[in-house]
């Protein structure tokens, strides 16, 4: 397999630097601070919480997508590989692996909910196909890998912890719940509208996956909440196919969203509409399959 000389800093002192090789191509896709310390998953999804393990220290996230991985290990295989030579690159620099997992075993929806990621489309997960790896340094720092694909691009994350004092493992600690679509009835009252960003769509397909829970739960509560507003789902789709096709297409989504807020969630029918434009209101290029993920989606508007 070939290489790239990308360093990832991983802070196991003050003076040493670990340097992990990614699959050539790697390209970095954001990076952010997280401030003084972090609380890290130390354990899978279990009585509604992930366990975590606090370390000290300057903690940061970064983001890498590597194209083209798609063709190299067929399905699934690409994801398992980067995940597992990373691990044995940590443990090659004298890093323990603390704990690791895979979507399912890991907890599939809630614990990768329960993750800090950045943003997309700087960052994509799988929920079907993600790995997850926490290592611990020499010196008390710590690296969490999370690694997932989206059609032919892998994608990568490291938070880095610095090394310092330790704080004891937090077991059951509740996530802190970052995740937009847990939010969605503020920013809808903000904005006027809102991308239900949990619900994943396959190109041409309709069906509703297990991450429309978090985004479908907000929705409802905020009608809930909120008995005289009514809102209008809006389907989208990506560029493939025809126009007319599409159109339909995006309205099956978001007839699909509606009838989940009503069947699942006791959602009042008279007060959603849902509708669908089709690949007319893109929120990201049709180039590349990471800007035709993000444009395969339902966004709900506030009318009153």
């Amino acid at each position: 397999m070939r290489r790239a000389a990308l360093l990832l800093v991983l802070w196991a002192a003050p003076a040493a630097a670990l340097p992990l090789d990614l699959p050539a191509g790697a390209r970095q896709t954001a990076r952010a601070d997280a401030g003084a310390g972090a609380a890290l998953p130390a354990g899978p999804w279990r009585d509604g919480a992930v366990p975590r393990r606090g370390f000290d220290g300057a903690a940061s996230r970064t983001a890498w997508a590597i194209d083209g991985t798609g063709a190299e290990d067929g399905a699934g295989g690409t994801v398992a590989r980067i995940a597992a030579g990373l691990s044995d690159q940590l443990r090659a620099a004298g890093y323990d692996i603390a704990f690791a997992c895979r979507d399912t075993i890991c907890g599939g929806y809630d614990f990768r909910f329960a993750l800090e990621t950045l943003p997309a489309p700087a960052m994509f997960v799988d929920l079907a196909d993600y790995r997850y790896v926490l290592a611990t340094g020499p010196e008390g720092g710590a690296a969490a890998i999370l690694v997932s694909e989206a059609g032919s691009t892998a994608y990568v994350q490291v938070t880095e912890v610095g090394a310092g004092e330790q704080a004891p493992a937090i077991p059951g600690a509740r996530a802190p719940a970052p995740v937009p679509e847990t939010a969605v009835w503020e920013i809808l009252e903000r904005d006027g509208h809102a991308v239900l960003d949990g619900l994943a769509f396959g190109t041409g397909s309709a069906t509703l996956d297990a991450g429309a829970r978090a985004a479908l739960e907000g929705l409802a509560r905020g009608l809930a909440g909120h008995p005289g507003a009514r809102i209008a789902l809006v389907g989208h789709t990506d560029t493939a196919g025809a126009p007319a096709a599409n159109v339909a297409l995006s309205r099956r989504r978001a007839q699909a969203v509606r009838q989940a807020l009503i069947d699942d969630h006791g959602a009042d029918p008279a007060r959603i509409t849902a509708d669908g434009v089709g690949y007319l209101a893109p929120r990201a290029s049709n180039r590349g399959e990471a800007g035709r993920r993000e444009n395969r989606r339902v966004e709900a508007v506030l009318l009153d």
